[in-house]
């Protein structure tokens, strides 16, 4: 049996993400030169979770292969332009959906599918991002200033940051640190956003603003409150 423990799982995690910003550094993200990177990394953190299963290393091995190469296929897919907006993005919502099931029923600690949860949910998310972005050709703006840069950056890395940090939180040791940084990595989108409103005009932008900032606030008041009380002396 080839098991990794929750610590692992969550540096993995992390690896996996230096590992897709070092070459994405020198791309923009939504980008066509940024695709292959994206894809790589998203079918690898789709495929990671299995690692955490009790299972023997063949049904290990086999469900990792196929989780890597079903989520590759679909996710290229959807960014080839051969499949509409409207159907690429009913796809993505469901294989996320599908994708978190199937990791639920072969894992059954809530810590491991918490982390889950939130990976699929940015996945999902960028990918719609990306798709949207594609589709109204704000994604070639990106590359036209240095500004528009930073800005495609905050709407596509932060999210997977704040993923780290949580598995981190909550599979490895409880830090105020880390609890910080998942919130200063969910209102990073906000930058981006503001952008999208006031650049492009994008009508439901200033939406998404409030929902990013409402999720981070939300977020540290549900960490302030699940602190665990100081130990009492007699």
């Amino acid at each position: 049996m080839l098991q990794i423990t929750k610590r692992g799982y969550a540096i993995a995690l992390g690896i996996l993400l230096i590992l897709a910003a070092l070459p994405g550094a020198y791309h923009v993200p939504f980008s066509s030169d940024f695709k292959w990177v994206a894809l790589v990394y998203f079918s690898l953190s789709l495929a990671l979770p299995c690692l955490t299963t009790r299972r023997t290393v063949p049904r290990q091995i086999v469900v990792g292969v196929v989780l890597f190469g079903c989520g590759l296929a679909l996710l290229w897919w959807c960014l080839s332009g051969s499949a509409s907006t409207v159907n690429a993005s009913t796809a993505i919502l469901l294989g996320a959906a599908a994708h978190f099931l199937l990791l639920k029923t072969l894992t059954s600690d809530p810590a491991v599918n918490s982390a889950v949860f939130l990976q699929d949910s940015s996945i999902a998310y960028a990918m719609l991002m990306w798709l949207f972005l594609r589709h109204t050709g704000i994604a070639a703006d990106f590359s036209t200033s240095s500004r528009f840069l930073y800005d495609a950056r905050f709407l596509f890395w932060p999210p997977f940051a704040a993923v780290v940090f949580w598995a981190y939180n909550s599979l490895v040791k409880r830090s105020i640190t880390a609890q910080l940084m998942i919130v200063l990595a969910i209102m990073q989108p906000c930058i981006g956003f503001v952008d999208l409103g006031s650049v492009w005009h994008v009508h439901w932008a200033y939406a998404a603003v409030s929902f990013w900032a409402l999720s981070a606030f939300g977020l540290a008041i549900w960490m302030l409150r699940s602190q665990p009380a100081p130990a009492r002396g007699r």
